[in-house]
């Protein structure tokens, strides 16, 4: 009667993700998910419209609908548990003590928005009624609030003027005490007046206890702060920390026990990426020194290294991004490549100043011999990220700024290696020698000397690989397609998952138990699982919360690698109590791509939804058959579903007929039972400086009996008094405690948690289990959470991975001046995807959208080598030499830039995918996926690239060759101009650059 119209009004809103709705007895809560990039003001005004227009078709006794918007940057960054030491303090003092002197104080730090305190307890006036003097005195609930209403009275009540002054009238009659409340009149009966202490108990008391929340078994309150928009999370939970710090030096009674803190986790991560980035950065600068075999020139190509981070950090402010986890990890994943600019620009510089060129004459000769390269480089990497930057949904908001960092990064590194490098390699370096360590006459060779030699040897011996592999191309050919088809297939061993897990010594025990268990009997199983955890070594902190019927218990281990081994050993401990618990590792980064869902199924990491247009008990016993094919799943736990069992309830059923004879409304009767059983507030009073709930109900013993609440009298319009039961009769049945809709169908979730086994592991055997399962006509299975997000994301990433490709190669053609040439370099791509799926398959790694980012960032490394190569072999063939001479000489030249690029990057990113540190399993498949993919690429572009420049020539020859014939027809001999064919310059570039001088 709620959810339904609410529903149906705003699903056709404009930008709508999902509408999702949940209803409980006396509550309905509708969830309106918009895509991102939507307008949340606008969008908030204009479901505000909605409801207004939806208002009137709503139930009378209905409250307004109220209208939330829910942004995860508002979610609590610190959970602070405040306790007592020694004498507890009384409820009334602590309240008065955390809302007068605790919460303000931490209000009031730079960067806390709010203090949110819950586990307090407010006072209130009970008047407890007593069925069996209702019923002898002919007493009613109505008369009872309306006499307490009508009592307790602070109103203004006019202005009295004359010349001298103006009165302001009030007419006040407040409760002043409990005394005043036991003597006020509730009705006459003749001469004789009935006080409400005659009808009823009146006494101070607290709400009856619906939750317990204990942190290491003892009663505590919990404080949430929320940081103000903007504000630098770690920055101000410092302050906090130093403020409860104070705090508890000037009330020693008080103590605090931090629950949950965001700060640390990110302070930690942050701390590690930049160790990283260092590390990445010195084990790049080592391969620089092992190829030039110089300190100085060492350091002349890596001293742009700090002023392209800090620059990028620059551009990163004027953009408004921040230092945070995402950026850094950019940065140290892309170290290596930072250096790759000026590692090729220095090294044409010192292949010069190897042949005698003087510094600044190597500087100006080498540069603008390869700028060409490095821009093509540069440009195709950025051509990459640009989709990436651009991507919808979750992975779009996470990866933005990731995309945009390593694009900000690499131009900033095309522009230093542009002007610092040459810069300092043209005054700085020194003159080298030009004769050969081979050469030396009268001493042993030095490092430096047998490192030249080997390089010599390895330069040779590639050249003679070149000249093999150029007589047998087709078989290269064959073997390069054969690897690329054979990485396919091995795509099919890596498991998918959303995200990397991440174990963070985080255990959540959930407690569900059948609707309608009391909460004592509910906190009696928590405190069992207290009694377990108690006294172990490896557990710090174990924080309770248990309501009636359910329940969690948040378990924080000192040693992450213990939580398989806790879990097993509560789940021994705690057989007794079969399902009613769930157990679930928190393995996530940042609160997502985790489990430790409780007793909540929403929040287990492996979701299937079961849907329809069908009767609930249908629809419930579809969800049945889902559970028992899921539970012969390996490593699935706790297989539950959202619906719980029907809960039992006793049903007023109201007869219409009587209530009409005797002219009482339906709506009287049940707003009657409502105040006798859940209490109705009839007023408020101010004491003590606090203001009070004025609260009517039956007295416990009687609320429990449905015989004397149905002998209680009702009034009829006349007067005439006429019991409940005249007009009423209970019937006792069971109805469902929750109803869930998704996209205005029910629909009922089943959840499971994982043991010993991946969600992307699990997801294969959950869709073959589920494959052919019989349901009902128009029920419908479908993966939802985790596994929902995994189909959008990659799909939403393959995309930009595609976009990304035709932008690459649009950069490729336009720097060419070829539409043909640019397929030779992207040959390098497929290539790289055969050790990047290798890599992840030894490393048993799912893949994950971090995998996939690095996937992408591997596509624009993995032309590097290619540009390199073809722009040397077009180089030499136009200096005169044939295609197979101009392979063979620009192989050799180009393979010293290669590996040092090659083993920069790879170095520079070992220590990320060594997964060290916070984040660091978040981290580690990314540069998993690039070290395997640049190592395959290397290697095999090497052979393949040169081959396939031959092949593609040859077919443009063939193609191109009538053309030429009738070129050579059409143009008559005539003395002194040559009839030599004209060769169209298909796979050359258009513009003109200085041959190189080289040959190897």
């Amino acid at each position: 009667m709620v959810t339904q119209p609410i529903e149906k009004a705003v699903s056709t809103l404009n930008g709508i993700d999902s509408v999702s709705a949940t209803s409980r007895e006396g509550m309905s809560f509708v969830s309106i998910r918009f895509a991102i990039g939507r307008d949340v003001a606008q969008a908030a005004q204009e479901v505000r419209e909605r409801l207004d227009t939806v208002r009137r078709r709503l139930p009378d006794d209905a409250e307004d609908p109220v209208l939330r918007r829910f942004d995860p940057n508002d979610s609590p960054i610190m959970s602070v548990a405040l306790t007592t030491r020694g004498e507890d303090i009384p409820p009334a003092e602590m309240r008065r003590l955390i809302e007068e002197l605790v919460g303000p104080r931490l209000e009031r730090i730079p960067g806390v928005a709010a203090a949110d305190v819950s586990g307090l307890r407010v006072q209130e006036v009970h008047v407890e009624l007593i069925a069996s003097k209702l019923k002898t005195l002919g007493i009613t609930p109505q008369q009872v609030v309306a006499a307490l209403r009508s009592e307790n009275v602070t109103q203004p009540s006019g202005r009295l003027s004359s010349e001298r002054e103006n009165l302001l009238l009030r007419t006040s009659a407040p409760f002043l005490s409990l005394d005043e409340i036991r003597q006020i009149v509730v009705a006459r009966k003749g001469s004789q007046a009935i006080l409400l202490q005659d009808v009823a108990g009146i006494q101070l008391d607290y709400p009856e206890t619906t939750s317990y929340v204990r942190v290491n078994g003892q009663a505590t309150r919990v404080i949430e702060l929320r940081k103000q928009s903007g504000s630098n999370v770690v920055q101000t939970a410092g302050l906090v920390r130093e403020e409860l710090g104070r705090i508890s030096s000037d009330f020693p009674q008080l103590n605090f026990t931090m629950i949950r803190d965001d700060s640390t986790f990110i302070e930690e991560a942050d701390h590690d990426v930049m160790v990283t980035l260092i590390m990445g950065a010195v084990l790049a600068a080592a391969i620089v020194l092992l190829f030039f075999r110089n300190l100085r020139n060492t350091l002349i190509t890596v001293a742009g290294l700090p002023i392209i981070v800090i620059g990028t950090f620059s551009i990163m402010s004027l953009l408004g991004y921040t230092r945070n986890i995402i950026s850094l990890m950019a940065l140290s994943l892309s170290i290596g490549l930072l250096i790759d600019d000026a590692i090729v620009v220095r090294e044409n510089i010192f292949r010069h100043m190897e042949r005698g060129a003087s510094p600044r004459e190597a500087a100006e000769k080498a540069t603008g011999e390869i700028a060409f390269a490095v821009l093509a480089i540069t440009l195709t990497i950025v051509a990459m990220f640009i989709p990436v930057a651009f991507t919808t949904g979750q992975v779009g908001v996470l990866f933005k700024q990731f995309g945009i960092t390593v694009a900000v990064a690499v131009l900033v590194s095309l522009f230093e290696a542009f002007t610092l490098a040459p810069l300092l390699s043209a005054y700085l370096a020194k003159p080298m020698k030009t004769e050969s360590a081979l050469n030396h006459v009268g001493r042993s060779p030095g490092f430096g000397d047998r490192l030249e030699r080997v390089w010599i040897n390895a330069a040779l011996g590639y050249k003679h690989v070149l000249t093999w592999c150029l007589r047998y191309r087709w078989i290269v050919a064959s073997g390069a397609v054969a690897s690329v088809v054979a990485s396919i297939w091995m795509i099919r061993l890596l498991p998918v998952s959303f995200y990397p897990t991440s174990d963070q010594g985080l255990i959540t025990v959930g407690i569900r138990l059948p609707p309608g268990t009391p909460l004592e009997r509910t906190d009696l199983i928590a405190r069992d699982v207290e009694q377990v955890t108690r006294g172990r070594p490896e557990i710090t902190r174990v924080f309770t919360r248990v309501s009636a019927g359910q329940g969690s218990l948040s378990i924080q281990l000192q040693d992450p690698s213990q939580t398989d081994a806790v879990i097993a050993h509560l789940r021994r401990s705690l057989s007794q109590h079969g399902r009613t618990l769930s157990f679930s590792p928190a393995r996530g980064f940042m609160g997502v791509g985790g489990g430790g869902g409780g007793a909540n199924v929403g929040g287990r990491p492996v979701q299937v939804a079961v849907r329809g247009p069908v009767s609930l008990d249908t629809l419930d016993e579809a969800a049945d058959d889902v559970i028992q094919r899921l539970r012969t799943v390996p490593g699935l736990r706790d297989v539950d579903k959202s619906l719980p069992a029907k809960e039992p309830e006793l049903k007023i059923v109201v007869d219409r007929q009587r209530t009409a004879k005797n002219g009482v409304s339906a709506s009287t009767v049940g707003q009657t039972i409502r105040t006798l059983v859940q209490g109705t507030t009839a007023t408020q009073v101010n004491w003590k400086d606090e203001r009070m709930d004025v609260t009517v109900r039956l007295r416990p013993e009687d609320r429990t009996n449905s015989e004397a609440i149905m002998d209680i009298p009702m009034t009829g319009p006349g007067g005439d008094l006429w019991p409940l039961q005249s007009m009423a009769r209970i019937e006792r049945s069971t109805g469902p405690a929750v109803l869930e809709r998704s996209e205005r169908q029910r629909q009922i979730l089943v959840g499971a948690n994982l043991e010993g086994r991946s969600q992307g592991a699990v997801t294969p055997d959950v869709q073959k289990a589920l494959t052919g399962i019989s349901l009902p006509t128009g029920v419908t299975w479908r993966f939802a959470g985790q596994q929902a997000q995994t189909q959008s994301a990659f799909g939403s990433l393959a995309f930009a991975m595609a976009l990304g490709m035709v932008f690459v190669y649009m950069v490729l053609a336009s720097q060419f001046g070829s539409v043909v040439h640019p397929f030779t370099i992207m040959v390098a791509l497929p290539l790289s995807a055969v050790g990047a799926i290798g890599a992840l398959v030894l490393a048993r790694v799912d893949l994950t959208v971090i995998s996939m980012i690095g996937i992408i960032l591997l596509m624009g490394l993995a032309t590097k080598n290619s540009i390199l190569l073809v722009d040397f072999i077009i180089r030499y063939r136009r200096q005169g030499q044939s295609r197979n001479e101009a392979v063979i000489t620009a192989g050799p030249v180009r393979l010293r830039p290669i590996l040092m690029t090659t083993l920069a990057i790879i170095l520079g990113m070992v220590p990320t995918a060594l997964g060290l540190g916070a984040a660091g399993e978040f981290r580690a498949p990314m540069a998993i996926a690039v070290i395997g993919g640049v190592f395959s690429s290397t290697l095999l572009s090497l052979v393949v690239v040169p081959v396939a420049y031959t092949l593609v020539d040859d077919a443009v020859n063939f193609v191109t060759r009538p053309f030429r014939r009738k070129v050579s027809r059409a143009v008559p001999a005539m003395p002194g101009i040559s009839t030599k064919p004209v060769t169209p310059r298909v796979l050359g570039a258009t513009q003109k650059s200085d041959p190189a001088d080289e040959h190897a």
